[in-house]
């Protein structure tokens, strides 16, 4: 067999791996549409993914990007958003996908109507006291997870300061491709008092412009100073944002993005089996 030849099986054989792991996740997930209360008085929607005994599980509170789906299509957006939802449900998890737009009807360009940093970070913490008063899931085993605008309410949600004791309910929050000026709150960036209390996973493409900015490194840079428990900081090369949606027939993204994305989904796991299971 000539090198084409075996090129062309072998992502033949993965494709048709990648669709029968889709399928068993689908079929071990089962999906509801759910609506809780924020602070604020504020009905957020959700969806629920969870496996297909009752519980109580570990849990993870995803926060999604933007209605823009800033670096992707929306739809491969979506797609991603419910992969990930499938994928945590299949491994023991219930997740919580936050729509925190709809609500406050963001423009497609999210330039008007779009739920800042503060509102993301506490449709975070509805979200987290729906999962635990409904039983749901083990309220000392919830962790984080957001995207872009997601992201930054994520990495607000586990300030230290908000919560009553310096504790965040939360074990642990990934942050894919965040802003980390977080809307110039806890004291701005260069005079950061952003002190997450749980462990914190930034994951950026050096192709970002909001890794660009430096304001990441700084943000964790104080964080650390001031004595932050756990906060790393994971680059690829030549990323962009949304490389986590990326996929191997779509021209919309290069080799560092699909690279990029095998790692993370990886990384992200183990970070939440070590952290939020017995």
């Amino acid at each position: 067999m000539t090198r084409m030849n075996k090129t062309v099986a072998s992502a033949a054989v993965a494709a048709a791996f990648a669709g029968l792991v889709g399928a068993a996740q689908a079929s071990i997930a089962t999906t509801q549409e759910v609506a809780f209360t924020n602070p604020q008085g504020r009905m957020i929607p959700g969806t629920l993914f969870r496996p297909a005994d009752r519980g109580p599980h570990p849990a993870v509170v995803m926060l999604p990007g933007c209605a823009e789906a800033i670096g992707a299509p929306a739809q491969a957006a979506g797609e991603s958003y419910r992969t990930w939802g499938e994928r945590l449900a299949a491994a023991g998890y219930a997740a919580l996908l936050v729509d925190s737009d709809t609500p406050r009807e963001t423009q497609v360009s999210c330039d008007r109507g779009g739920a800042a940093t503060a509102e993301r970070a506490a449709d975070a913490d509805a979200a987290y006291r729906f999962l635990a008063a409904t039983g749901i899931a083990h309220a000392d085993r919830v962790g984080l997870i957001g995207w872009s605008h997601g992201a930054s309410g994520a990495l607000a949600a586990v300030d230290a300061s908000r919560s009553a004791g310096g504790a965040s309910p939360f074990k642990a929050a990934v942050a894919f491709y965040p802003s980390c000026a977080l809307d110039d709150a806890f004291g701005g960036v260069a005079r950061s008092t952003w002190k997450p209390s749980a462990p914190v996973k930034i994951l950026h493409g050096t192709a970002d412009s909001r890794y660009r900015d430096g304001s990441c490194v700084s943000r964790i840079g104080r964080a650390q100073q001031l004595g932050a428990p756990s906060v790393s900081l994971v680059t690829f090369q030549d990323a962009r944002s949304g490389f986590d949606a990326a996929i191997a027939r779509s021209a919309a993204y290069t080799t560092a993005d699909l690279r990029a994305k095998h790692v993370a989904d990886a990384d992200v796991m183990s970070l939440f089996d070590g952290l939020l299971k017995d």
